[in-house]
Formats: C-alpha cells, structure tokens, sequence
C-alpha cells in the first residue's frame, strides 16, 4: 500500500539480492490518495528489493518470501 499527495507517475521495480532485475511495472498515472499494488509475478524463495517511484520520490522497501 502506498498514498499519494498529488497526481503522479507511478512504475514498480523488483530486483533481486545481486541487483538483477526480475520485475518491472507499466508505468501509469495514477490520482492523489490510496493505492495497492498487486504483482504477479513467481518468483522463488529469498530477498527482494522493491524500488516504488512516484514522481521524484524514490521509495525502496525489502521484500522476502519464504513459500
């Protein structure tokens, strides 16, 4: 989940522990407020970096999944 204050380009990007990019998202305009991302994509057990960018704002957040 994320909020945006105003009006912005959105694109999500994951890569991998080595840097290598296994997910890239459309980038899309979306309006200020709530929002959720839902991505499909099967991706293996480990740790992920998931880099949101909104406009001129860089969020990176780590993802780790264990099925």
């Amino acid at each position: 989940h994320y909020t945006l204050p105003d009006n912005s380009e959105v694109s999500v990007k994951i890569t991998n522990a080595l840097g290598g990019e296994v997910y890239t998202s459309e980038t899309t305009k979306q309006p200020s407020g709530q929002h959720k991302k839902e991505i499909n994509a099967d991706l293996p057990n480990g740790m992920y970096n998931v880099v949101l960018k909104t406009g001129n704002i860089i969020t990176n957040k780590k993802l780790i999944i264990n099925k």
